[in-house]
């Protein structure tokens, strides 16, 4: 994909976008008035609850959100999520607020 490097820490590649998808799906919702991911399922015996936000901040301001063992930005997630696949070039944020996850707010 052209301006992302999208691999784990193994440096194995990205898995299709119908896995990512699907996986997507599984473990998390998406709230499209405030652009916030929750867990739908708990992944561990003592992971997060259903109903708590997902995702971790990267230190730059952006969200990082793990599926299938790749940590990936919220926005890309969400813009799988909402779309289907992964766009071919960056995620902007129109207002320029790495926080502001609400799908109207992302393009390509």
């Amino acid at each position: 994909m052209a301006g992302h490097d999208f691999t784990n820490r193994r440096k194995h590649p990205l898995p299709p976008d119908a896995e990512l998808f699907a996986e997507a799906h599984r473990k998390y919702s998406y709230n499209p008035e405030t652009g916030k991911l929750y867990w739908k399922v708990r992944t561990r015996h003592n992971g997060p609850k259903p109903g708590r936000a997902a995702g971790g901040a990267d230190g730059n301001g952006y969200l990082q959100i793990m599926v299938l063992g790749f940590k990936l930005k919220a926005h890309h997630v969400i813009w799988l999520m909402h779309k289907g696949e992964l766009p071919k070039g960056y995620i902007d944020h129109a207002n320029r607020n790495p926080a502001d996850n609400r799908i109207e707010n992302l393009r390509v």
